[in-house]
């Protein structure tokens, strides 16, 4: 049985001495954000399904987002629950979890219901837990000469006094595959990012086609803020790393929830793996699966991994320029994160 929650998408209310938010459960994503920051607040749950799932589906399916080392997983922002079941017996089958601090009594019914997608009951209201939106946000980008490098770098961030509110690094192969799928680059951000940045990694002896993209956000007031990436940029120069600026956060924030249905939707399709370096001109830069008897499927949504160092190993780096065309060097490619533009 499928049933659409699509009409039940409201922000019913929020008590802002408490901070806890009661919202309907077929609110999507971005419209449940934008009924949240007309009024200041934010719920901090970015799933890569973000725009395309509800926060009903979120609690149902215990849902991590790219900000949970801030905001925590759902299971933690849910603080109350109602769930619809069958009556029986003439006995009303409505179930309300009322939104109560953390309790020394267990079992917890509302850890019964966050993550059982559905068996228990229907999920029809949410009481979630809020917060203001902060005064400055940034996204800051840097590069490791390896994977092992930005492992050991997030590792020891985790361990030290910085508090970001995401840390991502990419193995070889995943910023491979933004570096081919980045937006065009023209005039003087053409030249830095383009030849002035590789030039430079060469420079520290690089190997262009095992360096990895980290992405490192930051919340908080000003002063927080710059205390945050002080802390963050020396731990990042002590594994040898180096950042880039905000340039490529700013873009990965525009479209990080688009990547995911791009490389999905190259997946199901068939496409070859390469290496991160371009096919030669005349080579064939991917391969389409035919011959197939399934029909074409559409992108699937996967939720994001909980925050902190993570990477998609298994994911190819995909060419989609033609191969009729000049293959660009390395050096013409951009350092933006991937766009579906």
């Amino acid at each position: 049985m499928s049933l659409d929650m699509g009409r039940m998408n409201s922000v019913i209310d929020i008590d802002a001495d408490s901070g806890l938010a009661r919202i309907q459960a077929g609110a999507l994503g971005p419209h449940l954000e934008a009924q949240l920051a007309a009024q200041g607040w934010t719920i901090g749950h970015f799933p890569d399904s973000f725009t395309h799932s509800t926060i009903g589906g979120w609690a149902a399916t215990r849902s991590s987002g790219m900000q949970s080392d801030k905001y925590g997983d759902i299971a933690q922002i849910v603080r109350g629950i109602r769930v619809v079941r069958p009556s029986r017996d003439g006995r009303d089958g409505v179930l309300v979890i009322p939104a109560i601090p953390s309790a020394s009594t267990g079992p917890s019914v509302r850890e019964m219901i966050v993550g059982s997608e559905g068996r228990l009951g229907v999920i029809t209201e949410i009481t979630a837990q809020v917060h203001r939106v902060a005064e400055v946000r940034e996204i800051q980008a840097y590069f490791f000469p390896t994977w092992e490098a930005g492992i050991k770098a997030m590792q020891t961030i985790s361990e030290s006094d910085a508090s970001p509110i995401i840390t991502r690094v990419s193995d070889a192969r995943e910023t491979g595959f933004s570096m081919a799928t980045s937006k065009e680059r023209h005039g003087m951000d053409a030249l830095l990012a383009g030849k002035v940045l590789p030039a430079l990694m060469k420079s520290k002896g690089w190997n262009l086609d095992e360096i990895c993209l980290s992405f490192i956000g930051f919340e908080g007031g000003a002063a927080h803020v710059t205390r945050q990436k002080k802390l963050v940029g020396a731990i990042v120069k002590q594994h040898g790393g180096m950042g880039v600026g905000t340039g490529p956060g700013v873009l990965y924030d525009q479209k990080k929830f688009d990547t995911p249905y791009l490389r999905d939707f190259l997946l199901d399709r068939g496409p070859r793996a390469t290496s991160p370096r371009p096919p030669r001109r005349g080579r064939s830069c991917c391969r389409s699966t035919t011959g197939s008897s399934r029909p074409p499927t559409a992108p699937t949504t996967r939720s994001a991994p909980r925050g902190g160092s993570c990477a998609t190993s298994r994911t190819p780096t995909i060419r989609a320029r033609a191969s009729t065309s000049p293959s660009p060097s390395w050096a013409e490619r951009t350092c933006s994160p991937s766009t579906t533009s």
